[in-house]
C-alpha cells in the first residue's frame, strides 16, 4: 500500500567498516608510488624525460586525490600507515620526510600526537600565528616583518638577524625568546612536519625542503579557499 512505501532516497555507499579497508589499501599504494618514484629519481632512471633537443626533463610524482565523507578515518589512517613508509625510505636512504598540510594548527598539534611509535613530529606556524601550546605570538616583530615583505626584502636578514662586517651580527631585540625561530631544531628533526593549508601556495625552503627534500606531500581536507585572495 502507499503508506508502507519508503521514503526519501535510499542510502548509498558502503560499511564503514569496508571503507576503511579500502582507504588503508589506497593510501598503502600510494605510498609505495612514493618510494617508486623517489627510487627512479635515485637511479635516474625513467626518472626523467629527455626531449629532442637533449634536455632532461623531471619526471612528476603522481598527484592522488580521495574524497571520503567523515567518519572515514581517513587522517588516522594516512598517519598510521606513514609510519612504514618512513621506515622503508631511511633503509632504502631515500628521502622520507612527509609534510601534512591541515585545516588550523591546533589540528596539526593535535594530530602530532597521534602519529605511531617512532615517528617523530612537529608543527610549523608562521611569524603571524599564535603558539599552539604558550598563546604567545610567534614573532614579536610584526611590525618590521610587515614593513620588509612590502619591500620585497628577505625577513630573516633584515629584521631577525644581519651580518655586520667586523662586528656581531644584529639580532631582533626578540631572537633569543623568539618562538618561530625556535621551532625549526625540531622542524630539523621531524620525520613528519604538520601545517596550515595556507603554507601549500607558498616556498616550503623555510622547511629545508631544498637541503633535505620531502618525500611526499599530504592535503588533509579541501584547502584551495585558502589559496584566494580578497580584498
Amino acid at each position: 500500500s502507499e503508506e508502507h512505501k519508503p521514503h526519501g532516497k535510499r542510502p548509498t555507499g558502503i560499511p564503514v567498516d569496508v571503507a576503511r579497508i579500502e582507504i588503508r589499501r589506497l593510501v598503502d599504494e600510494f605510498y609505495d608510488g612514493v618510494i617508486q618514484h623517489h627510487s627512479r629519481l635515485a637511479q635516474k632512471k625513467s626518472a626523467f624525460w629527455t626531449l629532442s633537443d637533449g634536455t632532461d626533463v623531471r619526471f612528476p610524482p603522481d598527484q592522488w586525490a580521495l574524497r571520503v565523507t567523515v567518519g572515514g578515518s581517513k587522517s588516522t589512517i594516512l598517519r598510521e600507515r606513514a609510519a612504514p613508509l618512513i621506515a622503508r625510505a631511511k633503509k632504502l636512504g631515500l628521502p622520507h620526510r612527509l609534510l601534512f598540510f591541515v585545516p588550523t594548527h591546533e589540528l596539526g598539534d593535535e594530530a602530532s600526537t597521534k602519529m605511531p611509535q617512532g615517528v617523530r613530529a612537529a608543527i610549523y606556524q608562521g611569524r603571524h600565528a599564535t603558539h599552539v601550546k604558550t598563546n604567545e605570538p610567534m614573532c614579536h616583530s610584526l611590525e618590521a616583518v610587515d614593513i620588509s615583505e612590502a619591500l620585497g626584502l628577505r625577513v630573516d636578514t633584515t629584521v631577525c638577524k644581519k651580518s655586520r662586517r667586523g662586528m656581531h651580527p644584529a639580532e631582533c631585540e626578540f631572537y633569543s625568546q623568539c618562538h618561530f625561530n625556535r621551532q625549526f631544531a625540531e622542524i630539523k628533526e621531524a620525520d613528519v612536519i604538520f601545517a596550515a593549508h595556507q603554507l601549500a601556495f607558498t616556498s616550503l625552503k623555510l622547511l629545508g625542503h631544498e637541503e633535505n627534500p620531502f618525500a611526499a606531500a599530504v592535503i588533509d581536507e579541501s584547502f584551495w579557499q585558502k589559496g584566494l585572495k580578497t580584498d
